[in-house]
């Protein structure tokens, strides 16, 4: 790569635009950081910003940040000649929006974010996720309400309406939080979760509860949004498990019979969760949590959820880039009572951890504080071995912490299983269990016991050709299962067929599960 990037500088001034914001945005990925390569492209791009197509000007300032190149002057010409693109519909592209906006937001000013946000109208909720949970970690709550003001429409109307009721209450603004409810009963959009949040703002008599409308089919959030509505109709307000009990049936009942799967870790997987909690070595601290856990991937909020339920004195701080699902999972907490105890924050895991591990939330009552004995991963398989590295370095776990990571065989994660298998500081045992919903296929859990050590044992040794094989095969059906809208997704049959494949290529490295790791041969041991 030195090399390239070598021969790259030279011919620098041969690279039509899109060979500038390509070799950027390859080295970004790779997570290379070359800077003499960067500034080249840096100044190469500035005389011929304005012939950049709207895709490479996204992906040079990606690039830029990912690499922590944040050059202003570069980043102020992309986002001028950005502006006009993103607010016509017609070449409206909400993946650009998203990237160059994820760019922006890592800027200590967030003026350019907000100009582009304004510009792009069209912009879908994950798009807005990097402006929301930027001004979530600074403490901006008038950036939050602005942005939650304009995710309530269509069908997140109410779920992000209820969002802004929440961060209201958490700021101590109750009557404006009251005012946001009571518009929401005038519109025909309250329910049995605003009746919750009405009573806990102290206001008395009731509001109207409506049900809620079926989303549109198309809508990007359909499940996520009927799951919402099922278990506020079947599930009983103040009551944790009963809200956990009408997840799974919406996933076993409802979904199943379709041909649809709801992610989230119920039934066999709850059980390796509550066990592995349950080993976690409980803190110490006899006024606080013994229990902290910290969930990377959210989804609706089950699993957050499930730890408190499975043991006293346990707090859940929990990660999700989605605001959709950040204000659906937010209402199934409140709704089940346990706002308390479970905090879900905003933005992608690269940004929020960094952030986690540098300080504690300023916020008051805010459970986001260094220091977990509990991580389950739950996440794209791809980022678990990068979002460990992160905690690993930064002091976020706790000597005798366990790691939990989910899906681990399907679609797998076979550069992190090796790393947790073979590195130093784990002590690692694998679970096989039937897949929630999709009776036949077969998925593994990981469950990793921390032991942080200082000699060379600590990295696993370099993994075989086969892994990085194996971990394409993955990020291949992870993106066929993504693109369900547009394309044939993945069956359930499909599903149990790739288990099997990948079952017997991990198996030839020795990674397989059960028995525990102390009974399995392999390149590295623990003393």
């Amino acid at each position: 790569l030195d090399s390239i990037a070598s021969a790259s500088i030279r011919k620098i001034g041969d690279f039509k635009t899109r060979h500038l914001a390509n070799t950027a945005w390859s080295f970004a990925v790779l997570k290379y950081h070359h800077r003499p390569l960067i500034a080249a492209i840096s100044a190469a791009a500035m005389p011929i910003i304005k012939e950049m197509s709207p895709l490479s000007l996204a992906s040079t300032a990606w690039a830029s940040a990912q690499l922590a190149y944040l050059d202003r002057q570069l980043l102020t010409a992309i986002a001028e000649s950005s502006l006009a693109t993103l607010s016509q519909p017609e070449s409206f592209d909400d993946g650009v929006a998203g990237m160059a906006l994820w760019a922006f937001s890592q800027l200590d000013d967030l003026s350019l974010a907000w100009q582009l946000a304004d510009c792009a109208q069209g912009a879908s909720s994950l798009s807005l996720g990097a402006l929301l949970g930027a001004c979530e970690r600074r403490c901006m709550l008038d950036g939050e309400l602005t942005l939650w003001h304009r995710l309530a429409r269509g069908g997140l109307s109410s779920v992000a309406a209820t969002a802004e009721v929440l961060r209201l209450m958490d700021a101590g603004r109750l009557d404006d939080a009251c005012r946001v409810l009571k518009r929401l009963e005038a519109e025909g959009l309250s329910n049995p979760a605003s009746q919750v949040l009405w009573r806990a703002c102290g206001s008395g008599g009731q509001l109207a509860a409506f049900q809620m409308k079926p989303p549109h089919r198309q809508d990007p959030h359909d499940k996520e949004l009927r799951l919402l509505a099922y278990v506020l109709t079947h599930a009983k307000a103040g009551d944790a498990r009963s809200v956990c009990t009408a997840i799974e049936e919406f996933g076993r009942d409802v979904l199943m019979p379709a041909g649809q799967w709801l992610k989230v870790a119920g039934d066999e997987k709850a059980a390796v969760l509550a066990d592995a909690l349950g080993q976690a070595v409980p803190l110490t601290s006899e006024e606080g949590p013994a229990y902290r856990v910290l969930e990377v991937g959210t989804y609706c909020g089950f699993s957050a959820i499930s730890f408190v339920i499975s043991r006293p004195r346990c707090q859940v701080v929990s990660i999700e880039a989605e605001p959709a699902r950040v204000a659906i999972a937010r209402s199934l907490v409140a709704f089940a009572g346990v706002s308390h105890l479970v905090e879900v924050c905003t933005g992608h895991s690269q940004d929020v951890l960094p952030w986690l591990a540098a300080k504690a939330d300023a916020r008051p009552g805010s459970l986001a504080k260094p220091g977990f004995n509990a991580v389950f991963l739950d996440q794209c398989g791809g980022r678990f071995g990068s979002d460990l590295r992160v905690l690993e370095a930064s002091g976020l776990l706790t000597p005798g912490a366990v790691v939990v990571a989910d899906n681990v065989l399907k679609p797998g994660a076979p550069a992190y299983l090796w790393h947790v298998v073979y590195g130093g500081s784990y002590e690692t045992e694998i679970v096989s269990v039937e897949e929630f919903a999709m009776p036949g296929t077969e998925d593994w859990m990981s469950v990793s016991r921390y032991w942080p050590v200082t000699w060379d044992a600590q990295a696993a040794p370099p993994p075989p050709s086969v892994v990085r094989r194996l971990e394409w095969e993955a990020d291949r059906m992870r993106m066929r299962a993504q693109d369900s809208v547009s394309g044939p997704g993945v069956s359930f049959a499909d599903w149990a067929a790739f288990s099997e494949r990948m079952r017997a290529s991990l198996a030839e490295l020795g990674i397989s599960p059960r028995p525990p790791i102390a009974d399995r041969a392999g390149p590295a041991t623990r003393e």
